[in-house]
């Protein structure tokens, strides 16, 4: 969690725009826990994971679509 903060406040401080991405809950198999962490970049850089193969780009798919 700490790269995540130290990166998005770098990235605050230089005008980036960002998405942290927190699994709030949780059921059946899941690859993270509740409270896994990803920040996804307004370029689609991540920092951190909340795991498993969609999640990866969905967050910043649909930020790009309601640009």
């Amino acid at each position: 969690m700490k790269k995540i903060l130290e990166t998005l406040k770098s990235g605050l401080q230089n005008g980036e725009k960002a998405v942290l991405c927190t699994v709030i809950d949780n059921s059946g198999s899941c690859p993270r826990d509740k409270g896994a962490h990803m920040l996804v970049s307004e370029n689609s850089k991540t920092v951190g994971t909340v795991g498993g193969c969609l999640l990866y780009t969905s967050p910043s798919t649909r930020d790009r679509q309601k640009s």
